[in-house]
């Protein structure tokens, strides 16, 4: 399918303007685009700091639940 084209024949020409936009902009996405324009970063050592800022959140937060559901266990055992 030519997205390219929405002349008188073409694939495009079948819907309407609306879907049109939708279908091109959902075929022109990449999804490392989307994170990039959501983290507001330009250059790869940004974009790495970002990313690696999340995984060191999520283990922090794994060790945090993993303590918690301990200190439970222990305390239930009390």
């Amino acid at each position: 399918m030519d997205i390219s084209d929405s002349s008188e024949g073409s694939h495009l020409a079948q819907i309407d303007d609306n879907q049109q936009n939708y279908i091109v902009k959902l075929s022109t996405n990449n999804p490392m685009t989307q994170q990039i324009e959501h983290y507001e970063c330009q250059d790869l050592e940004c974009i790495i700091n970002e990313f690696n800022k999340v995984e060191e959140n999520t283990i922090f937060l794994n060790i945090v639940i993993k303590e918690i559901d301990e200190a439970r266990i222990n305390y239930k055992a009390v």
